[in-house]
């Protein structure tokens, strides 16, 4: 006759990883601050280092990630810490579900505040709670209508941070409708983050460059998208701007025809980074996808500047895609 083994002797032994892990987090409430701090320290590394530790990190949120996040009201070098580790653990989706759920007012409050020196910090941690479709529904409404004045105030609203992050943030935000429509709908929101475009940051301009494709994709809104362009130099101008260079060689007939806003550009630097000039093209190629659209780029001169980004471009699927665009606007419309 068997018997049932008993609870303890079938429990599953913890791998010297989990054990290691366990046996770093019971220093976490330390009475000595060294302590704590070299324990984060080392889960901060591991979650990097270690992709089994993120495994296991991850798999019980409620044991580890909790405890974790306690540890964002200790002191500063122990907080900043555990601010980066909890970013690496959010790159799992049941972790940043998690986050989601249990902690999402924390992490706002820390991006809302006007002082907070880790509120660069909790941008980059809820760049990763965006990245998942079964998180984006439920950050939606408070990231868009609350957090887009603080984006746009950057520094401003908190000297501590720059709140490039959101970009992406509303980047990923925007692949869903009603995201896209939240910018459609009232265009000068769209035409707000323009200017972004131009920043110094990377990651403002492949946010705002990322958002106005994924708009762009609504074409029941194109209409209204060209006729502000007629109107006023808008997206078609801004996107071209950032394919003229000091190096484009444009004659003085080709640079009186352009919009007078790329007249007036003192500084002619064209996108740097690849990511970013592809999906400022891609954006034109979407406009362009329509007669009217193609007809208002037409009127827009910009030809040269894609003549002339063609020569000076060294990547060759930059080159197709131009290539591409070009086809769109010289083809026959008879």
């Amino acid at each position: 006759m068997t018997t049932d083994p008993s609870p303890a002797a079938t429990a599953p032994i913890p791998s010297p990883l989990q054990a290691h892990i366990d046996e770093i987090y019971e220093y976490l409430n330390d009475s000595k601050a060294d302590v704590r701090r070299m324990a984060v320290e080392l889960l901060a590394g591991l979650s990097v280092d270690q992709p089994d530790a993120l495994v296991i990190l991850n798999s019980d949120p409620a044991k580890y990630v909790s405890r974790l996040f306690s540890k964002l009201s200790d002191q500063p070098v122990i907080a900043a810490l555990a601010w980066d580790a909890l970013t690496n653990f959010a790159s799992d989706k049941e972790v940043a579900l998690y986050l989601l759920d249990k902690h999402l007012e924390r992490i706002l409050a820390c991006v809302r505040s006007r002082e907070l020196v880790f509120s660069e910090a909790a941008t980059k941690l809820l760049s990763n709670l965006t990245k998942y479709a079964d998180t984006r529904p439920a950050l939606a409404t408070p990231l868009l209508a609350d957090l887009i004045h603080i984006y746009l105030a950057g520094i401003r609203h908190n000297p501590n941070c720059d709140y490039a992050f959101l970009a992406s943030c509303f980047a990923d935000l925007t692949n869903i409708r009603e995201c896209r429509i939240f910018f459609l709908e009232d265009l000068s929101r769209l035409n707000s983050i323009l200017q972004d475009l131009h920043s110094k940051s990377v990651i403002r301009r492949g946010g705002v460059a990322s958002i106005i494709r994924n708009c762009l994709f609504e074409t029941d809104y194109h209409a209204a998208i060209l006729e502000k362009e007629i109107e006023d130099d808008f997206i078609i101008t801004t996107l071209a701007g950032r394919l003229l260079d000091s190096r484009s060689k444009l004659d003085g007939e080709e640079r009186d025809k352009l919009p007078v806003e790329l007249q007036l550009l003192d500084k002619l630097e064209a996108e740097s980074d690849i990511a970013v000039r592809s999906i400022v093209v891609e954006c034109l190629i979407i406009l362009g996808t329509t007669r009217e659209g193609r007809d208002t780029i037409r009127a827009k001169e910009i030809y040269p500047i894609l003549r002339e980004w063609h020569i000076l471009e060294e990547n060759y699927d930059m080159k197709e895609l131009i290539e591409k665009l070009v086809e769109l606007l010289i083809r026959d419309e008879a």
